[in-house]
């Protein structure tokens, strides 16, 4: 889950998040950034209609920002380090302040998934295998992912640390275990409530239908 990667950026003169109250923040609306800056706000004690929401597009923002056009925005990594970085910016919220909020999540389709069930079931143990050798190996990881995915591995490392890879164990405990409800449960009800509001999503969801576990436990 999202550990830091998903942050507020504002310029310099706007210390904290109540200083927002009447500026310009640019977003990308219903988007999980859109949902990080109402998480911000909601804290701050402001509402939504305390801001001017500018709807800019997630590569956009880094020119608006510099440019004045907004005072602050939410926004991921790597735009966040690079507004911080060339626009002389500074972070005033970042989902570290609320774990566990946004996920990053595994979705296949229900008759695929029952088809193919030792398949998934291959690709989770590799998943957790491949976190065990990035934690006992991380230099040597580092360099792969950089070649994989672009970027220093100075680059790789800082990104990563605005984001929790979950292993097994808590897997399982976001996914529940039995009758026990697990912790993504309540991610899935806020993020509903957030697309509901923005009528990004017409129909109630059921979380307890969303997900399995039996994958991943074995």
């Amino acid at each position: 889950y999202s550990a830091g990667a998903d942050a507020l950026v504002a310029k310099k003169n706007i210390k904290n998040t109540r200083d927002l109250k009447g500026k310009i923040v640019g977003s990308e609306i219903g988007t999980v950034s859109h949902f990080t800056l109402l998480k911000a706000l909601e804290k701050a004690g402001l509402k939504e209609t305390d801001v001017k929401i500018m709807n800019l597009g997630m590569t956009d923002l880094p020119k608006a920002f510099s440019i004045g056009s907004i005072q602050a925005a939410a926004t991921w990594e790597p735009f966040a380090s690079q507004m911080v970085k060339k626009d002389q910016g500074h972070i005033i919220f970042s989902s570290k302040e609320i774990p566990e909020s946004i996920v990053d999540v595994l979705v296949v389709q229900k008759d695929v998934y029952l088809d193919r069930k030792p398949d998934f079931t291959k690709i989770f143990k590799v998943w957790f295998k491949s976190l065990d050798y990035l934690k006992k190996n991380r230099a040597e990881s580092l360099q792969y992912i950089s070649k994989a995915h672009g970027g220093s591995p100075n680059e790789i490392e800082s990104q990563l640390k605005g984001v929790h890879l979950a292993g097994k164990e808590e897997n399982l405990k976001a996914l529940g275990r039995g009758e026990v409800q697990g912790t993504l449960f309540k991610s899935i009800e806020d993020l509903e409530k957030f697309l509901r509001k923005h009528s990004l999503l017409k129909n109630p969801l059921k979380p307890s239908k969303l997900y399995v576990n039996d994958s991943v436990r074995d």
